[in-house]
């Protein structure tokens, strides 16, 4: 088995650790392994150490796997901290698994060292820094889009770029 899940001692941390090949079924089991622990021991900080992890899935294989993981999140918000491993090949891999993560509303950072993935997850946990993504300012704003009415309503986000590279601001578009 090139992977292993177990309790961090000193944090309220579930480590899963990877090693060289990791197969289609492995990742799966290594994360549904992973989530019954933080369930059982009440955790919800993730470290995944990729460091050693060579490969052996493919892209496809993550796509399921953040499903789960967000499907899991919903009960209890999950943030995961990944140390990266020197291989080239598996660097793109988990940037790519922290992209498909950032789309689904989960927190996941990358980190070169265990130290700071730490330190991220404590302090995130400390601080009750937002667990996913949130717009908190929105309201609706008349913008005319293509293929739309003039005047037509839309939500847009008003700290944001939008509607041609204008502002939008709390008074309508800048």
């Amino acid at each position: 088995m090139p992977w292993n899940s177990s309790l961090v001692d000193s944090h309220p941390i579930v480590e899963t650790c990877f090693m060289g090949e990791v197969s289609l079924k492995e990742p799966e089991d290594a994360v549904s392994k992973t989530l019954a622990l933080a369930h059982e021991s009440d955790r919800h900080l993730l470290l995944a150490d990729c460091a050693r992890m060579t490969g052996g899935h493919s892209s496809l294989d993550l796509y399921s796997l953040a499903d789960l993981l967000r499907a899991n999140s919903r009960k209890v918000p999950l943030r995961e901290a990944i140390i990266l491993s020197d291989s080239p090949a598996m660097l793109e891999m988990i940037r790519f698994w922290r992209s498909i993560c950032a789309n689904r509303g989960l927190a996941v950072q990358l980190f070169n060292d265990r130290k700071s993935a730490v330190e991220w997850l404590i302090g995130s946990s400390r601080t009750g820094v937002s667990m996913t993504p949130q717009i908190e300012k929105s309201r609706y704003v008349d913008l005319p889009l293509s293929g739309s009415k003039e005047g037509q309503s839309v939500p847009a986000p008003t700290d944001s770029t939008a509607a041609g590279g204008r502002k939008i601001q709390p008074g309508g578009v800048g």
